[in-house]
């Protein structure tokens, strides 16, 4: 029977080291990004806008990784990411569906 993930150390010691490795990028990533979310929420709940924020810099730090994993710079991979966060998550799924509109073809 298989672990469950929270159960097991090497888990846990790998989040440790990425939060040691990257968490100053990853706290101010957050900032940034809670900071354009309140500056340009219609009304939503601080709670709304944290949780953004929070999901936003995952994904943000996801691509970073995802990017140098395909053997992308670092500067370029680090560089897209911020981008994305300055930007937003929302606009960046809309540029990037209607590129692939474009480029694939679509509805």
């Amino acid at each position: 029977m298989h672990k469950m993930p929270d159960k097991d150390l090497g888990f846990w010691a790998s989040i440790v080291a990425t939060a040691r490795e990257h968490g100053l990028i990853m706290m101010l990533t957050f900032i940034i990004s809670y900071l354009r979310i309140n500056l340009y929420s219609d009304g939503r709940s601080w709670k709304a806008e944290l949780l953004e924020a929070l999901l936003g810099t995952f994904v943000i730090m996801m691509a970073a990784h995802g990017l140098q994993a395909m053997q992308i710079n670092e500067g370029w991979a680090w560089g897209v990411a911020i981008f994305v966060g300055l930007i937003g998550i929302d606009k960046a799924r809309s540029v990037l569906e209607s590129w692939a509109t474009k480029r694939f073809g679509g509805d």
